[in-house]
């Protein structure tokens, strides 16, 4: 009861108070992550509508040990503490990551420096980001109501921004440009860059996993007078669109009135591309042309997907701490060992695509059997050998590639070629004139 009357009592005051932000910095400024108030996201800059209690912010964030710190910005609120002070804290939605791989501890420093290179370091000193504008003229540091993050020269002209450099997500304003890609996080609990991306090509979005392709949208299909894709972008009304050459040379904005009203896109670490509104809620871009089994790790470790469903094959059932974390992977009832061959056996799987490994010769699209073995164990090279040793090296040729179609005979020898130089046993490797030999045609591969 006296904590609703204290929150009842302060509501008021806090409605009528003046908020202050703190959008600039000047050279040179310096800032360091104090474990006294590590309580706190440490905000360093914000930036909002007047009055708001809400805008955008740059500070060191922590996700959850609060001994581990990124510097971010994202969406930030402002409370009052029980000293009456007032307090800026990230909210969720965090827009960008400076050191998503390598987070920095308490007393780590932020430095504004005299030649205009904005530095993190670590506890030690050791340098773990920069934006590399050392004698660049720059003049202070500002944080945009956009959300983005702009070092600046004496007249005010952009040096450096954040939204040139985009981590997962994009906020309206802020372009993807050809050639440049989103790296989806690990997890939702940890913002390190993870093993989906989505990369814009002159035609249209590619999204790998673990540097393999799942999905491309090609944006002629949408608009055929497209010629080159530049860019794209939420606009500033928070719809999506293609910056684009046509093919009269014109350079025009083809936008998507169906994804409109968005505050941020962003690239999950499912593989998927969201949208999502001011009240969190996301629509997918891709629903209507990736289904649900194509998402690689929709089913997680050795899971079936079929009609968007996931279930466990034989020898197989459901982890349960996956379960409980919301996610699904199977988990084998009977673990087996590499140390032990006389234990693996193979189980046939009609009709099952397998998502798996790929050299730039293959790609394993129609896998006629599961591999009951621990994940270890299922590595491409086993895979080799045994259709090797069936002769169904040629079915491990990519079918969706026309040109490693129109030349079986000459990949699976690469394939051949690939088996002899890895095999475990380095006595029957070959020498390197022996291969120049079989790329030569001078002379045939020796499986044993």
């Amino acid at each position: 009861m006296l904590l609703q009357l204290f929150i009842i009592l302060s509501l008021p005051h806090f409605q009528n108070a003046q908020i202050v932000y703190f959008p600039a910095a000047k050279v040179p400024t310096s800032w360091t992550i104090n474990p006294r108030t590590s309580a706190y996201d440490q905000i360093i800059l914000s930036n909002g509508k007047t009055n708001a209690n809400y805008g955008f912010a740059c500070g060191f964030y922590s996700q959850n040990d609060k001994r581990s710190f990124y510097l971010a910005i994202g969406s930030a609120a402002a409370s009052i503490d029980s000293s009456g002070n007032q307090v800026w804290t990230f909210t969720d939605n965090i827009a960008w990551v400076a050191n998503r791989n390598r987070p920095v501890g308490e007393k780590a420093e932020l430095q504004l420096l005299p030649d205009g290179n904005l530095v993190l370091k670590d506890t030690d000193g050791i340098l773990v980001w920069s934006t590399d504008t050392n004698n660049k003229s720059v003049a202070g540091m500002k944080m945009m109501e956009t959300g983005n993050l702009v070092l600046h020269d004496g007249f005010n002209n952009t040096v450096w921004q954040s939204f040139d450099h985009p981590t997962d997500k994009l906020l309206p304003g802020q372009k993807l440009l050809a050639g440049q890609k989103l790296v989806a996080s690990i997890s939702k609990t940890n913002v390190s860059e993870g093993d989906f991306y989505v990369s814009l090509t002159s035609k249209g979005l590619v999204a790998f996993y673990d540097e393999i392709m799942y999905f491309s949208l090609y944006f002629p299909d949408f608009f055929p007078e497209i010629q080159t894709v530049e860019s794209i972008e939420l606009t500033v009304n928070g719809t999506f669109g293609v910056y684009a050459l046509t093919r009269e040379g014109l350079k025009l904005l083809f936008p998507f009135p169906r994804f409109s009203n968005y505050t941020r896109m962003k690239y999950d670490s499912k593989g998927h591309l969201r949208l999502y509104d001011h009240n969190s809620k996301s629509a997918d871009m891709l629903r209507d042309y990736v289904n649900e089994c194509d998402y690689p790790t929709s089913c997680g470790n050795y899971g079936l997907c079929s009609n968007g469903r996931c279930s466990c094959p034989a020898g197989f059932a459901q982890d349960n701490v996956s379960k409980a974390q919301g996610y699904f992977t199977c988990k084998e009832i009977n673990p087996t060992a590499c140390g032990n061959p006389l234990s693996h056996s193979l189980l046939s799987y009609e009709n099952v695509n397998y998502f798996n490994y790929s050299a730039g010769i293959v790609k394993v699209t129609d896998m006629a059997s599961y591999r009951s073995q621990p994940e270890e164990c299922m590595h491409l090279l086993p895979i080799f050998m045994q259709k090797a040793k069936q002769d169904q090296l040629i079915d491990m040729v990519d079918r969706s590639n026309e040109d490693m179609q129109l030349h079986k005979s000459e990949v699976v020898e690469m394939m051949k070629v690939a088996i002899w130089c890895l095999q475990s046993n380095y006595t029957r490797r070959p020498s390197m004139s022996k291969v120049v030999k079989v790329l030569e045609g001078n002379m045939d591969v020796k499986l044993i």
